[in-house]
């Protein structure tokens, strides 16, 4: 990218070898300090925006401090009764025909309705709860 210019800089205007090496320096230098200033320039943009969102957050943890100094301090310091959650109960038969029915919707759109495909099975993988399913803790 720097090159063109630097020969055409050579060839053209300069007629002895120090004039030519001079150019050269002063087209290295413009160069090199323009991306170095530009970097600089980027750092100072990043650089304040982490200040905003370190002050931003500062203020935030703050105004929490200042609600719970402000909040009343609760009578009963009992351990709250446990909550029992219900699981619910899962239909797998309706589930496999909403999931058929969204395959065979998006195949039609997309003009494979004519081929065929099969089904092998289905396991939850790692026996690991459902997705909406929420924790006990």
């Amino acid at each position: 990218m720097m090159i063109l210019p630097v020969f055409c800089a050579l060839t053209n205007n300069p007629e002895t070898i120090a004039e030519k090496f001079s150019l050269i320096g002063y087209m290295l230098l413009t160069g090199m300090g323009t991306v170095f200033l530009v970097l600089v320039l980027l750092w100072a943009v990043i650089a304040v925006f982490g200040a905003f969102a370190k002050a931003e957050e500062r203020r935030e943890q703050k105004r929490i401090m200042e609600q719970v100094k402000n909040s009343p301090a609760p009578n009963d310091v009992s351990a709250p009764e446990p909550v029992e959650v219900a699981e619910p109960e899962e239909d797998d038969g309706a589930l496999v025909a909403v999931i058929t029915a969204a395959i065979e919707a998006y195949r039609s759109a997309e003009g494979l309705a004519g081929t065929s495909y099969r089904v092998v099975s289905f396991r939850r993988k790692n026996g690991g709860r459902s997705w909406n399913a929420r924790s006990a803790d």
